[in-house]
C-alpha cells in the first residue's frame, strides 16, 4: 500500500497569520490546492496531519467529502515542537495502515501538480532504493517517496526538521527525479512569498 502523509501542522510563524487558509486560485486555498491534486492521483490513502488548534477552515466541504474514504485527518498533539514530530505522527499512522511506501507531501506547495505526483508514484523503486525524491536544479525537494526500510529512520525525526534531513546525512541511498517546473516546488512561508504567488497564479 502506498500512503501519502500531507503535512499541514505548521504554525505559520514567518507568515504571521495562518497561511493554509489564504486564498490561492478559484475556490482553493494554499492548503487545499495540493491536497486536491493528491486526491486526483492513484494514491491508496492519505493522512492529513494537523495541529490541535486547527479549525480546518482551509478545507472546504467538497474537499472533506472527497477525502472521506480515501484518507483521514490526524491531529498531532506534538506538532508545536516542530515538523519532525508531525512527520513521526504520520509515519506511525502509515505503519498501522500497513504501508509499503510513504510519500511525504507539504501543504504549503500550492502549485504542486498531479503530473509530478504521478511520475513520482509510478517510478520504479528497486530493492536498493531507500527513497525516490523530486529535484529541481539538482536540489532535492518534497514530495519524497520512502521505502518501508526507511520507516524506522523517519520515526527518529524530531525538532523542526523535515524528511530531507535523513537524506542529507548520506545514510540512505536513492534517486532523484529532475523536474524543470520551478513553481511546483515553491513553498509559501512569508508575506512576500504570498504576494509572489498572487502575481504568478494566473
Amino acid at each position: 500500500m502506498m500512503i501519502a502523509i500531507y503535512l499541514a501542522a505548521g504554525k505559520s510563524r514567518r507568515m504571521g497569520i495562518k497561511k493554509l487558509s489564504l486564498p490561492f486560485i478559484e475556490d482553493k486555498t494554499i492548503g487545499s490546492s495540493g491536497l486536491y491534486a493528491l486526491l486526483q492521483t492513484e494514491i491508496d490513502y492519505i493522512f492529513v496531519i494537523v495541529q490541535q488548534a486547527d479549525d480546518l477552515l482551509w478545507m472546504d466541504a467538497a474537499l472533506k467529502k472527497e477525502l472521506k474514504g480515501r484518507g483521514e485527518i490526524i491531529i498531532c498533539p506534538d506538532s508545536e515542537k516542530g515538523q519532525g514530530f508531525s512527520l513521526r505522527c504520520g509515519v506511525l499512522q502509515a505503519i498501522n495502515k500497513q504501508a509499503e511506501k510513504i510519500m511525504i507531501c507539504l501543504a504549503d506547495q500550492p502549485f504542486m501538480t498531479v503530473e509530478i505526483l504521478t511520475v513520482l508514484m509510478t517510478e520504479n523503486m528497486t530493492q536498493t532504493d531507500d527513497y525516490i525524491a523530486c529535484s529541481h536544479k539538482t536540489i532535492i525537494q518534497p514530495p519524497i517517496m520512502f521505502s518501508k526500510k526507511c520507516f524506522s529512520a523517519l520515526l527518529q525525526m524530531d525538532g523542526d526538521y523535515g524528511a530531507k534531513k535523513i537524506i542529507a546525512n548520506g545514510s540512505l541511498k536513492g534517486k532523484k527525479l529532475e523536474f524543470s517546473d520551478k513553481l511546483a516546488f515553491m513553498d509559501i512561508d512569508t508575506p512576500a512569498d504570498y504576494q509572489q504567488l498572487l502575481s504568478l497564479r494566473n
